[in-house]
């Protein structure tokens, strides 16, 4: 596995002083760089879904053959599509923890968080989690299939997810989330846009910081792929963040120049998500609450660290117990390793077939979970915090008796 190169990134973050922009009114920051261009989209949905009666949008979503397709862009090369496809699925385990992290500091974004309360993400940890489960499949399903063949499991879950945009989208218009004409519409191309940042650069740039590096040359492909996913999405190329690899990594510095001042305030509906997603995982999937905690406290400490600033600011969720940081910092570049992420994979996809295939099975296989997911919270990481409290605690004895020692006999 390659060496973690831990840079230092100095991105010059926008402070409170230096705009008036406050991200309560709902409009995009003022954007000095290639991102002015991309938030001219946030008054811009998709025509071709939006005209779609509801209740068809509706019923599409589990049916998506009544839904109408989108014929493959001119420009898209399929084998480095397939190349990328590939190495997303070899790099499934750290995939889940970068993508996860994105969607924990992606609720800061009140845009983003306000559409997925109105959705019904915030009515409960249960709900989160099955919503969220089903995200999962549709984007193993986007890895996993050939994206050319337009009867393809992948080309049906990506008319399936637009159907649910602009299903979604009508609705947050119709419940008054916009706030002044300035706002747009919900889940526009900027939108869709800043969603695909979290899923291509900010996921990537996770993986690079904590657990393994990846060659300029693989980016490119893992990036041609949400290129193709944006576009059958129904995002324009105008706005899409992921043409080519360089503009995907300008994009993503433009826009991160505003990510302290986001997460300094983090909207309550931010807060709410964090709190019920990480209880919602922390139930049903074995890491247990307990990672979660650990993980999002990490989330935070290595954005301190990383760009040598300060975030005063607690997340939504409960501490982690003494310890449980400083181990997921040392297991990390576990997940850049090709067997253990070939072994997530197979259970990944074992899960998403019986969800399909066999409701049943699915059930006895998630009451399997659940309960390793106890044992964890129970006995592993109260282990693991003691072990560490004990060598560390420990260590502090020892050079505080040596030191004293040392006194003496002199």
């Amino acid at each position: 596995m390659d060496t973690i190169t831990h840079v230092k990134n100095k991105i010059n973050f926008i402070k409170e002083e230096d705009t008036p922009w406050r991200q309560e009114s709902m409009n995009p920051p003022p954007y000095h760089g290639v991102m002015k261009g991309i938030a001219k989209g946030v008054h811009i949905g998709d025509p071709l879904y939006d005209a779609i009666e509801r209740s068809t949008l509706l019923c599409a979503i589990h049916n998506a053959g009544t839904l109408p397709d989108t014929e493959p862009p001119a420009w898209v090369d399929w084998g480095e599509v397939r190349e990328g496809q590939a190495l997303w699925r070899d790099l499934v385990g750290a995939s889940f923890i970068s993508l996860s992290g994105s969607l924990i500091l992606g609720y800061s974004i009140e845009r983003f968080s306000e559409v997925l309360l109105a959705s019904g993400y915030g009515k409960s940890p249960a709900i989160a989690y099955e919503r969220y489960m089903a995200t999962g499949f549709h984007l193993q399903d986007w890895m996993r299939f050939d994206l050319e063949d337009h009867k393809s499991d992948g080309r049906r879950s990506l008319k399936q997810i637009r159907a649910m945009h602009a299903y979604a989208r009508a609705k947050s218009m119709e419940l008054g989330i916009v706030k002044s004409e300035e706002n747009g519409v919900m889940l526009s191309q900027y939108d869709l846009a800043e969603t695909l940042l979290g899923f291509s650069a900010v996921s990537i740039d996770i993986i690079q910081y904590a657990i393994k590096n990846i060659p300029a040359e693989e980016q490119r492909k893992m990036v041609a792929v949400w290129r193709l996913i944006a576009y059958f999405l129904g995002v324009t190329d105008e706005y899409n963040v992921c043409k080519t690899l360089e503009f995907n990594k300008e994009c993503f510095m433009d826009w991160h120049q505003w990510s302290r001042l986001r997460m300094l305030s983090i909207p309550k509906s931010g807060l709410e998500l964090q709190r019920i997603v990480v209880e919602g995982f922390g139930v049903n999937t074995p890491p247990s609450h307990q990672f979660f905690y650990g993980y999002t406290a990490l989330l935070y400490k290595q954005f301190e660290l990383r760009y040598e600033t300060t975030l005063p600011v607690e997340p939504g969720c409960p501490k982690p117990l003494p310890g449980v940081v400083e181990f997921l910092t040392l297991m990390m570049p576990l997940l850049g390793y090709t067997p253990l992420n070939r072994r997530i994979r197979s259970l990944m996809y074992r899960d998403r077939d019986l969800f399909y295939s066999d409701p049943e099975a699915f059930k006895v296989t998630r009451k399997k979970k659940q309960r390793a997911a106890r044992i964890a919270g129970t006995v592993f990481w109260p282990f693991v915090s003691f072990a560490y409290q004990f060598v560390f605690h420990g260590y502090l004895l020892a050079v505080v008796l040596c030191y004293y020692g040392v006194r003496c006999l002199l």
